[in-house]
């Protein structure tokens, strides 16, 4: 029997299981645990070490999350080092500063209180996560950053000093760094937490934000990660805006750094164009996040928060926000309609640019009229209607929408212009449902029972439609009056569209009301009841499986 060898190396090297053991158990108690340290161990699971401490980070700190103010940028292939203080106790040296305390990390990067050696001046150091074992994207992002920082003077912006790469031997070796400002105070999102601003203190800030953010924009920077986290407010309240690590410099093709259909920023705070994949987003996008920003500035949330972040991101693409008013009845009219303006799904229903909403926002602090259009009851059912909600779980069913509207149309077509007895007309409509279910049945791959919360309220409704429609059959027969079934059945449709508008989509409000007027029609013009009631509920189907198409599309 041949016996085969392992190297010492092979056989010293901890497997995946025993190193992640490690540092949860680390981790769990409260223990730093360096990663560097654990894929020294075994460099090749380098990836996955990084990408389930990225994981194990991300929700630590989303469970720590009161009101969403903190969320996370997403940015997958950046992991996270849980130490960068070597083991002795003199403090280390970067450049010509040295490193006092960490003060904050986010998804790209730590920030340490630093002093300069020479100066004798208080900086903030921001180093690369995870240090030198960072993937080359991220080094170019983190590089990225500090370039864009550095083409921008503006006080409401952070300002950058220096950038380099630690080149001292020892265990920050090969880190890169750039120094700014320091900042003393907190951050927005801490502040939020505390209390909640009034209208006029949210306009106060929120003008020199977007101040800040047309700024950078006139030197041809997109921020495109704008949220409380990432502003940053001194001890006399002023803004500054940091945290560049996604932005786009518009006039640097290197600055391309995510591929389309990626999705990077933060979900509660990014635009649709943003949370459809879009990488070549324009300035409305850091409009959006302004708005997004003072949003949670009235209201303690973010305009969409979900259990999770692809939850989130659907509602960011599809639903519309919850009017701040209804949240915090303390926020003035003028201002809501500020900040729905720029939460608008179009961009070219937004301001055009942040000097447009900065303008704004000073003339609400004046007391003047706001070019954004107040909430009246016409724009109120406008939003209602164009409501869409659970789209995610009904993404795969335009075609059946499509087919079992063609059937209840051919169905209602036989049933209008072919004399039918009541007999034949039973089998008609027993026919209709039986072909119905055929439908869903291949539509849903041999699957019939509903398999999610929305499905089940919408097998409830169709059942309870179907022994409606033979009650009130048996009824009709029953009483023999002229009297057919169709006007009922347009209530109770009727009914049934109410709660699919509220469940699914606004437009079915409208479609609810059409059936409601159908029922008095359908009375006075008996001889069209088939058709009337037939095509109405199969425009219905169809404008729904047109919307989920598109939508399918679209994700």
């Amino acid at each position: 029997m041949t016996h085969t060898m392992e190297s010492p190396e092979q056989q010293s090297s901890p497997g995946l299981e025993d190193l992640l053991a490690e540092y949860l158990e680390g981790a769990e108690h409260g223990k730093t645990v360096p990663v560097e340290a654990l894929i020294a161990r075994n460099p090749q699971l380098r990836n996955e070490l990084l990408d389930f401490v990225a994981m194990d980070q991300q929700l630590r700190e989303r469970s720590g999350q009161r009101a969403g103010c903190h969320e996370m940028t997403v940015l997958s292939e950046v992991g996270y080092d849980t130490s960068f203080f070597p083991s002795a106790d003199v403090s280390p040296i970067v450049g010509d500063y040295e490193l006092l305390e960490e003060i904050d990390r986010g998804g790209m990067g730590v920030v340490f209180r630093a002093r300069h050696r020479t100066l004798r001046k208080t900086a903030a150091i921001k180093m690369l996560l995870p240090g030198s074992f960072a993937s080359e994207d991220a080094r170019r992002r983190f590089r990225k950053e500090a370039e864009a920082l550095a083409r921008l003077n503006h006080p409401g912006i952070v300002t950058v000093y220096d950038f380099s790469e630690v080149d001292r031997p020892g265990e920050l070796k090969g880190q890169m760094w750039f120094a700014m400002a320091l900042v003393e105070g907190q951050d927005l999102g801490r502040r939020i937490e505390q209390d909640l601003f009034s209208s006029s203190d949210a306009a106060r800030i929120g003008i020199r934000i977007a101040d800040a953010v047309h700024y950078a924009h006139e030197k041809r920077v997109i921020h495109r990660d704008l949220k409380p986290a990432n502003i940053l407010l001194d001890r006399d309240g002023f803004p500054h805006v940091s945290d560049f690590g996604l932005s786009r410099c518009l006039d640097d093709k290197e600055t391309r750094l995510t591929a389309n259909g990626q999705i990077f920023g933060t979900a509660g705070y990014m635009s649709p164009e943003q949370a459809s994949g879009i990488d070549n987003v324009g300035l409305e996008s850091d409009v959006y996040s302004i708005g997004a920003v003072l949003y949670c500035m009235l209201t303690g949330r973010p305009p969409f928060r979900a259990s999770s972040a692809v939850v989130t991101l659907q509602q960011v693409r599809d639903e519309l926000p919850a009017p701040p008013r209804l949240l915090n009845a303390a926020v003035h009219p003028d201002l809501e309609s500020i900040v729905l303006k720029c939460l608008k799904k179009n961009v070219k229903d937004r301001y055009a640019t942040a000097a447009e909403l900065r303008d704004d926002l000073e003339r609400f602090t004046r007391g003047e009229a706001v070019s954004a259009t107040s909430i009246n009851l016409v724009g109120y059912i406008g939003r209602v209607i164009a409501r869409s909600r659970n789209t995610e779980f009904l993404l795969g069913w335009s075609r059946a929408l499509y087919l079992v509207g063609a059937v209840v149309l051919l169905a209602h077509l036989v049933l209008q212009f072919a004399s039918l007895t009541g007999t034949q007309s039973t089998i008609v409509h027993m026919g209709k449902y039986c072909l119905l279910l055929a439908v869903i049945w291949k539509a849903r791959g041999g699957v019939l029972t509903p398999q999610n919360p929305v499905e089940r309220t919408i097998w409830s409704l169709w059942i309870g439609y179907i022994m409606t429609f033979a009650v009130a059959e048996i009824m009709v027969r029953i009483s023999r009056s002229d009297l057919t079934v169709y006007p009922l059945m347009s209530l109770v449709s009727s009914v049934i569209l109410m709660v699919l508008g509220s469940l699914l989509w606004g437009g079915c409000y409208v479609m609810g009301g059409l059936f409601l007027l159908a029922a008095i029609f359908l009375t006075a013009v008996p001889q069209l009841n088939a058709i009337v009631f037939g095509g109405l509920w199969a425009s219905a189907y169809f404008l729904l499986g047109r919307r989920y198409h598109r939508q399918s599309e679209e994700a």
